[in-house]
């Protein structure tokens, strides 16, 4: 604390700097170095985050001097509060986002025997997206031969794959028989293959290439049938 005398107009001005030493009249307060003196959001003042989906991680830093230490705290409230998380550079809230959300951090000195005040509390916002992620699947289907007679066995094989680089769950092929051909037999690389339904259940495709096959094997039974053979 300093005080500063105007003799022109007789008042005193007392002046208390946080986190200082003491001052001269006309001298700026020195920081003492042992104290946080500023907060960086390392996540980013401004975070996406996807609606229904967990909330993201944030994260942040202090600075302090030489032979300081210090650490963070996470609020709800620009002051005042309970704390979230103590003693932590990271904190992910709990629950989903469903909304814009906003966070406060607040740096706070480790020192030992050092008194230091707190500064202001940063604030950090969590914006709300609707997120879809995008996968790459191809398919192609193929057959064995272009030109058949009544009792011959064709088969036609579908494979499909993952070009992204994010894994696909989930995945499903619906693919109905061809009129003038019957069922025999199937084989599948993955997953569950209903030939009442043409519904082939895959599961998972990896990313980058991950590949899986379906061949089945089909009587002919009528010589109308026409084979074809999607392209992807």
């Amino acid at each position: 604390m300093t005080n500063f005398f105007n003799t022109s107009l007789g008042i005193t001005l007392t002046a208390t700097a946080p986190n200082s030493t003491s001052v001269d009249a006309g001298v700026k307060p020195v920081i003492n170095p042992l104290c946080v003196s500023a907060v960086i959001i390392t996540s980013g003042a401004k975070v996406d985050g996807c609606l229904t989906k967990p909330y993201p991680t944030l994260s942040a830093t202090v600075v302090v001097g030489t032979g300081g230490t210090g650490t963070i705290d996470w609020y709800k409230k620009a002051t005042g509060g309970t704390a979230l998380a103590t003693g932590t550079l990271s904190y992910t809230p709990t629950g989903n986002v469903t909304a814009n959300d906003t966070f406060y951090v607040q740096g706070r000195s480790t020192t030992l025997n050092t008194t230091c005040s707190l500064i202001p509390r940063a604030m950090v916002i969590v914006v709300a997206k609707n997120c879809i992620d995008t996968v790459d699947l191809r398919l192609t289907k193929k057959v064995d031969m272009k030109q058949v007679k009544l009792g011959d066995v064709v088969t036609y094989t579908i494979k499909v794959w993952n070009e992204s680089t994010k894994n696909a769950t989930g995945v499903e092929v619906t693919d109905q028989l061809p009129a003038g051909l019957q069922y025999v037999s199937s084989v599948a690389s993955r997953g569950n293959y209903a030939n009442t339904t043409g519904l082939w259940k895959i599961g998972p495709v990896a990313a980058n290439g991950d590949t899986v096959t379906l061949s089945f094997g089909l009587t002919v039974f009528q010589t109308t049938t026409a084979l074809c053979a999607t392209r992807p």
